[in-house]
């Protein structure tokens, strides 16, 4: 078995199973051959905590990360995420509350599509992309002051609005279709407890 337009760095440090088609076993005669770039940039900006009782951070970043195996052709990496983007921040009311958000946002992984047959076409190695995923956390802090130290409750809800990112497709040979799988339970409520001494 050969496949030119492999690079098996490309391939993580996985299993790389059946449904990976065995990739990161090293299956294929290996050449020192295939090349890889990654480039990135990020901007962060922050707001401390001042006489103004808000602070926050802004991160936004845009990555490529491309090979090229032994057929000459470029294609994403398997982790190539183009946009990353991170806001958080709070606002505090007084001693006592305070409130706290974080958005998250990062493009879809690229992954190989299936034919009708269940068969990846190598010409479209890397050519879909899985959707972009995004969530919404939430969280209120209750302080209670004794003395020396103090008490600190909480409730915090993560992914809010209940978005289910997706996994990349996988083949389902029972059924004979492409099939996603959802990576994530949804919205998450907790509440907790700590000290501060």
């Amino acid at each position: 078995m050969a496949r030119p337009y492999l690079v098996l760095a490309n391939t993580g440090a996985g299993f790389g199973g059946s449904e990976d088609g065995f990739s990161s076993f090293g299956l294929d005669p290996l050449v020192s051959a295939g090349s890889g770039s990654a480039q990135g940039i990020e901007l962060l900006v922050q707001k401390k905590l001042s006489e103004v009782p808000c602070y926050g951070t802004v991160s936004i970043s845009y990555n490529r990360a491309e090979f090229k195996a032994i057929d000459g052709v470029e294609r994403p990496s398997s982790f190539d995420q183009r946009w990353i983007i991170n806001v958080g921040g709070g606002y505090v009311f007084n001693e006592k509350w305070e409130i706290s958000t974080k958005f998250r946002y990062a493009t879809g992984r690229p992954y190989t599509p299936y034919d009708q047959f269940g068969y990846q076409d190598p010409a479209l190695y890397n050519a879909a992309r899985i959707g972009a995923n995004h969530s919404l956390d939430v969280r209120v802090d209750r302080r209670w002051s004794f003395g020396s130290w103090t008490l600190i409750t909480y409730a915090d809800v993560q992914n809010i609005y209940n978005r289910k990112p997706v996994s990349i497709p996988r083949y389902n040979a029972r059924l004979g279709r492409s099939e996603t799988e959802v990576a994530s339970i949804g919205i998450l409520p907790s509440i907790g407890v700590s000290a501060e001494f």
